[in-house]
């Protein structure tokens, strides 16, 4: 990353607090903001980067909205909606042996956590100025050498000073022209659109990395890694997903920000089954 640690602690502080406005507002219930607070201050202690310029406090809302989400800003600024809470707590956990609400909630926690501490925004931010960075030094020396190919033909045409070579240079300088158009279409919008599409792909992999780390997290928290499980399935329940094996579905997951909760309960299952082959238990043990 090369942007500083200071440009997500700044974008955090701006948006974060207008950002929670606009979607509710603070739920007025002390006892699950503390409840959310202790969860992320036990998971951001096993979540610091390395170097006292990367560190950032965390700071935590419960919003009062029904929508099912969380987000995490940069620089540690997360938010849970208390539909999304209220959904976990209504939970039957009953197939599931010794798993508690709590541990399901812990995976949103360390999922969000991760965005945060991974950079997701900011590798986000860094990648996508690069990419129109790319794309307008792309245009203008393509501009460039179309420019100096009129020049040529110009030049060509005044050196002959026939009637043919004004006509043959007026065809030459229309061809250019209509690579000129070309070119603004390409880059405007297949160049541009491509990038898009590169982007989506970049977000799905984010989210991934953030259900791998989010479950080392909470692990390492003492939560049931099994949580994260449990959690893809509620999604799968609510319609957090669609079919990939056709043209349609494959079509859906290109344009998505997020996997299907499908392929991300596979993989979750993998991330579990490694650590439970590792350690042979889905918690640690609780810190002295």
């Amino acid at each position: 990353m090369y942007l500083p640690t200071w440009v997500e602690k700044a974008l955090g502080e701006a948006l974060y607090p207008s950002t929670c406005a606009s979607q509710g507002g603070k739920l007025d219930d002390e006892k699950q903001q503390l409840r959310l607070t202790n969860m992320v201050e036990k998971t951001t202690k096993h979540a610091q980067r390395e170097g006292e310029d990367q560190q950032f406090e965390y700071e935590v809302t419960v919003l009062d909205s029904k929508v099912i989400n969380a987000w995490a800003m940069p620089g540690g600024k997360l938010a849970f909606n208390s539909g999304l809470i209220k959904k976990i707590d209504g939970m039957d956990l009953s197939e599931w042996e010794g798993l508690t609400k709590d541990d399901v909630l812990a995976a949103v926690v360390g999922h969000e956590v991760s965005h945060a501490a991974i950079g997701h925004t900011r590798k986000r931010l860094e990648k996508t100025l690069l990419i129109q960075l790319a794309l307008f030094v792309g245009k203008i020396v393509a501009n460039i050498f179309i420019s100096r190919k009129e020049q040529e033909a110009v030049e060509k045409g005044e050196e002959k000073g026939t009637h043919r070579a004004h006509v043959e240079t007026a065809d030459e300088l229309r061809k250019y022209e209509g690579y000129r158009k070309l070119i603004t279409i390409g880059f405007d919008y297949f160049a541009y659109y491509a990038s898009q599409l590169y982007m989506l792909a970049e977000s799905r992999g984010a989210e991934y990395e953030a259900d791998k780390y989010g479950i080392e997290l909470m692990y390492k928290a003492g939560y049931d890694t099994r949580g994260s499980l449990a959690l893809q399935k509620l999604f799968q329940e609510i319609g957090h997903s669609h079919q990939t094996d056709s043209w349609l579905g494959k079509a859906m997951e290109w344009i998505s920000t997020h996997p299907t909760s499908d392929k991300r309960l596979e993989e979750n299952q993998k991330t579990v089954d490694a650590l439970h082959e590792k350690h042979g238990k889905y918690k640690a043990a609780p810190a002295a």
